[in-house]
């Protein structure tokens, strides 16, 4: 069996990983849309608003992001994203979950006018354009076939974009993070949601069981040292770790073929490991910037 890395975590510069991919087109969108400024959505600790922080700052574009709940001063991803100039407004949390309805996003494009507005964690048509050309790279650096790619799925256009770009005979095991996460819900700009793709072998939906959404797991903690200690490799205790943790029992209890050919993207989030030592008091290894 073989197991291999995707290393988006390697590219993108400070918006490395997945995330470049998600936002790529939709900078290109709202450039040629003359925007003067981009605003998202997300937590104190987002990877994706840590991604547009960087990017706006290196383009010299305005950007803005609604955080849900309150700023906390200390926070790593606070610090440096207030460092790369983005515009923070804090909405406390029955106020954010208004983020997808149309009077709220109304509102907004009232106030800012010349802005180009982004879903939270990049989640739209353009963002599943990009991370599909992942698949074909990776289709070039790895000769033999692969059986199955797997990603971590959070807002899930990371998934639909790899599921996209499947050749023959492929599969994605997609893993959740999200405990109660329906497959069925999340990708109704991409998919018809009553196609025959929820009965497709090639779609294989696990959910990993580490606890909720970016709680401590000491399990995940130990693994991520692991698995530096012997491969140089930084794993985020919020996607990759989980999912690297969860594949390495499936592989334990025999789930795969022995001759199987896997491939794991690592979606980057590598900023995610000082705010997580921050808030639990860890020591997982850091990402130098």
């Amino acid at each position: 069996m073989q197991l291999y890395l995707k290393r988006d975590d390697l590219m993108g510069g400070f918006a490395h990983g997945n995330k470049f991919r998600k936002l790529k087109y939709h900078l290109e969108e709202g450039l040629s849309m003359g925007a003067r400024q981009y605003i998202s959505f997300g937590g104190a600790f987002s990877n994706h608003l840590f991604a547009l922080a960087a990017v706006g700052h290196e383009m010299q574009i305005e950007t803005l992001a609604f955080v849900r709940g309150e700023l906390d001063p200390k926070s790593p991803t606070i610090q440096q994203i207030s460092e790369w100039g983005m515009h923070l407004v804090s909405l406390d949390r029955s106020t954010y979950k208004k983020r997808y309805e149309k009077d709220f996003l109304d509102s907004i494009t009232a106030k800012y006018p010349h802005a180009y507005l982004i879903p939270e964690g990049g989640h739209h048509p353009l963002a599943i354009k990009g991370v599909k050309e992942l698949s074909n790279e990776v289709h070039e650096q790895i000769d033999e076939s692969i059986q199955y790619w797997i990603c971590a799925v959070g807002s899930g256009s990371t998934a639909t974009g790899i599921y996209l770009g499947l050749a023959e005979q492929e599969k994605l095991l997609a893993v959740s993070v999200l405990k109660g996460q329906d497959d069925r819900n999340l990708w109704p700009e991409a998919i018809d949601p009553a196609s025959a793709r929820f009965a497709d072998p090639s779609w294989q939906f696990h959910y990993c069981g580490l606890g909720r959404f970016a709680s401590r797991s000491l399990e995940v903690e130990d693994f991520i040292h692991s698995f530096y200690n012997e491969h140089s490799i930084l794993l985020d205790p919020i996607y990759n770790g989980r999912v690297l943790y969860y594949i390495y029992q499936l592989i334990e209890d025999g789930y795969f073929e022995r001759g199987d050919t896997l491939c794991m993207v690592h979606t980057g989030g590598l900023q995610g490991l000082a705010g997580y030592n921050y808030r639990y008091g860890t020591s997982l290894p850091v990402y130098r910037f």
